[in-house]
């Protein structure tokens, strides 16, 4: 059936295709990537925080501490406890009730970390909120910190940027198609003034010259059948 259609259809119907098809894909890959990313970089940032406060934590006067857990905490929107040399400095930002140990009814995901930090992701069966919860132990095994932060404010934006996929996979959909009638047009246009212009050839009209408006593989057809028509003429 391709075979039988004319160039400027068949021109149009590939670029469409290829275009719809890097559309599909792309879209579909932010789907179902976007909420691992979002939820990764969030882990990232938490666990960095974390253990740049830890670090300077240790070297804090006993008066400064509790000061310095709740600066923490209100930064970062998260309840701090912190548990060292036998005292315990506690801060609640978000009040999520999630710094003690994740009850064992609760749905947990454990993640591995490189810098010595538990982190819990999941939710708690008695919070439908979601979380992070950390969980750091002290150089010298002087204590421990532990720290919850809220997920809901990513759940959300993730949660707003795929509804709107649909829309913006609907535009780049009408942007694919007027692109594609656009560059059929310009592709085929000079096909149709070549073809025009060997028609006049046919019937031996001196003035026939197929128009050159460009430099590439369309000009030279165009110079070559010029220089054939000559030949023939003399």
């Amino acid at each position: 059936m391709m075979k039988k259609m004319k160039l400027f259809p068949k021109t149009f119907l590939f670029s469409l295709t290829f275009m719809l098809a890097i559309i599909i894909v792309s879209h579909l890959l932010i789907y179902f990537l976007l909420p691992a990313v979002y939820n990764h970089q969030q882990q990232t940032e938490f666990e960095s925080e974390l253990a740049a406060f830890t670090q300077r934590f240790q070297s804090l006067p006993e008066d400064e501490r509790l000061e310095a857990v709740g600066a923490f905490a209100s930064g970062i929107r998260a309840d701090v406890a912190v548990y060292y040399n036998g005292y315990t400095y506690q801060y609640e930002a978000i009040e999520s009730g999630q710094i003690q140990e994740v009850p064992p009814d609760g749905e947990v995901n454990i993640i591995l970390s490189d810098s010595g930090i538990r982190i819990v992701a999941g939710k708690s069966a008695n919070e439908p909120e979601s979380y992070f919860c950390a969980q750091k132990t002290f150089d010298g095994n002087n204590g421990y910190i532990e720290a919850a932060i809220s997920r809901q404010q990513i759940e959300d934006a993730v949660s707003v940027i795929i509804m709107i996929l649909p829309f913006t996979a609907l535009a780049c959909m009408l942007l694919a198609v007027l692109f594609a009638l656009l560059y059929s047009r310009a592709i085929t246009r000079p096909m149709k003034q070549i073809s025009a212009t060997t028609e006049q050839m046919r019937e031996l009209d001196p003035d026939a010259r197929c128009e050159i408006s460009s430099q590439d593989e369309i000009g030279a057809l165009s110079e070559n059948v010029n220089t054939l028509y000559d030949d023939l003429l003399r």
